[in-house]
Order: structure tokens, then sequence, then C-alpha cells
């Protein structure tokens, strides 16, 4: 399978956007901070769900904002439960 890429991408790397959420929960003694990352990549924007650094938990490529939306939403919602959700 080909994905198609942008019409105009002059990075050789992805490019970090602003993250899609931020959730907080305490564990014991200290807090753990889960974080939707947005990335922009030649083929289109990659999600990546990551826990207080404990390497990629989850990814997904989308190819639409719509997209992004739906599986950032869809994602929080599944961590929801006992987590603290803040929008940025």
């Amino acid at each position: 399978m080909q994905l198609s890429k942008r019409e105009f991408w002059n990075n050789a790397e992805a490019e970090r956007l602003p993250d899609a959420w931020r959730m907080t929960k305490l564990n014991g003694d200290h807090t753990l901070t889960a974080v939707c990352e947005v990335w922009a990549v030649e083929s289109g924007w990659d999600l990546r769900l990551r826990i207080d650094g404990r390497g990629l938990l989850m990814a997904s490529l989308c190819r639409s904002g719509r997209e992004i939306v739906d599986r950032a939403e869809e994602w929080r919602a599944k961590l929801e439960k006992g987590w603290e959700w803040r929008a940025l």
C-alpha cells in the first residue's frame, strides 16, 4: 500500500505540534501524566500516546483533522476513569 504524501513538505523529520490533551493521575506519592502528542509527518499527522516516559503506548497515523479529533477523543475516553483531564 502506498500512502499519498503532502504536496508541500520541506521537513526532513516529523514536527511536534501542540498536544491534543494531557491527563494526570495520582499514583502513590507521585503524579502520572498521560499525553496525546500530535506530530506533523510527510503523510499526515501522527498521534502518539505516552504516559510518564514509559515509551510509546499507542500510535495512529491520521489523514485529516477530523480523524485527529476522533482518535484523540477515543483515547481520552479510554483513559478517563481515574484520570483528571485538562484541555490545552
